[in-house]
This record gives structure tokens, C-alpha cells and sequence, in this order.
């Protein structure tokens, strides 16, 4: 963990000026114990990388990220509270990024309230990186393209989102990867910006 980007209001006193060679030494505490603030589901989430502060687990497609309703099931935070629960974890379910109802991909949680922020700002900042294997019905007329299109939640379909003029500046990096012209097919690259 990078500990000069953790926002000041976190940092107990004030951090001295430190030469950019200069190793940095500080201790990291170890996550507090909370309340699992979301319903156990049946399903437990499949878990790809685990450590003391982070947990990233695959999301499948066909579920979202979470209801407003903390007690409803069948989302994915239902399925790490899940996992908290039968590991014997006690963390808030605090999801770092959210995926689209239909894709499928990792998602990066974080275990405790007071590391949050550092990731927050780390995708504010465009220093964590979402790279998208779209498969598309049809044949692009471009080999790359730059779509910096304003997106926000659909207001008719929960855990989407769609091109929305008052929705969130975004800019995705596409480039077709693979054409399939006999079945008419394609796969997109899609970075995230």
C-alpha cells in the first residue's frame, strides 16, 4: 500500500517531507472487526485473490453488485457476506467498483472503512486499471476507437448503466482483437479510462 496517497484527514498528524528516494516505513494496522452489513446468501462468492485488506472475488453475469436493500439476497454482496460469514470474517461489504448486470469480470472489495478512501481516489485518479473482453454481435468498421460518451444508472433497469447526458464523464479505449466474418462475430478490447 502506497501510504503517501491516502488522503490527510486519515493520517493522525501531520507526515514529514520525505525525498522520493527515501523508503517510507509506517505500520499498517490490521482491519477491525465489524458487522456484516449485508444478508448471507446460499451462493458464496468465488474468491480470486485474498489478504488481510482486500478481497477480489469473480462476479458471474446475470447478478448485480447489490439492492439498496441491504436484507434482500442474490446479489453479489450477498454472496461475500456470505463467504465473511462461513470463513468466520467480520468486515462491512464495502465493494470498490461495480460491473454491469450482464458482465462478468472481477471485483475489488475492501475490508476496512479507513483504506476505502485510497481506492476511491486511486479510481478518481485513473491509477487502477479495468481492461473488458466485449463479444459483439456484428463486424466493426474500425480497428480502434476512443468513446467519451457521459454515463449514469438506467432508470429502467437495475444494476445497468447507459449513455445518460447528465451521467458521469467516461472514455473507454476499444480495439477489435478478433472478427469472426463466417459467424459474424466480434471481440472488442475495452479499456476504461
Amino acid at each position: 500500500i502506497d501510504l503517501t496517497q491516502i488522503p490527510e484527514v486519515l493520517l493522525e498528524e501531520e507526515p514529514e517531507e520525505v525525498l522520493e528516494e527515501e523508503p517510507v516505513e509506517a505500520e499498517v494496522p490490521e482491519p477491525e472487526e465489524e458487522e456484516i452489513d449485508f444478508a448471507c446468501d446460499q451462493n458464496i462468492a468465488e474468491v480470486l485473490y485474498e489478504d488481510e485488506y482486500v478481497l477480489v472475488v469473480n462476479k458471474p453475469s446475470g447478478i448485480i453488485i447489490h439492492e439498496d436493500d441491504k436484507t434482500k439476497t442474490g446479489t453479489l454482496n450477498n454472496y461475500v457476506a456470505s463467504y465473511y460469514h462461513r470463513t468466520g470474517q467480520k468486515h462491512a461489504v464495502r465493494p470498490v467498483h461495480c460491473l454491469d448486470k450482464e458482465t462478468c469480470g472481477c471485483v475489488l472489495y475492501c475490508k476496512c472503512p479507513w483504506i476505502q478512501p485510497y481506492f476511491d481516489a486511486a479510481i478518481e485518479k485513473k491509477e487502477i486499471h479495468r481492461t473488458y473482453l466485449a463479444f459483439v454481435k456484428g463486424l466493426p468498421d474500425f480497428r480502434s476507437r476512443t468513446v467519451k460518451l457521459p454515463i449514469g444508472k438506467d432508470r429502467h433497469e437495475n444494476g445497468k448503466m447507459r449513455i445518460a447526458k447528465t451521467g458521469k464523464e467516461a472514455i473507454t479505449q476499444m480495439e477489435c482483437v478478433h472478427v469472426d466474418r463466417k459467424r459474424r462475430v466480434s471481440v472488442l478490447k475495452c479499456v476504461l479510462e
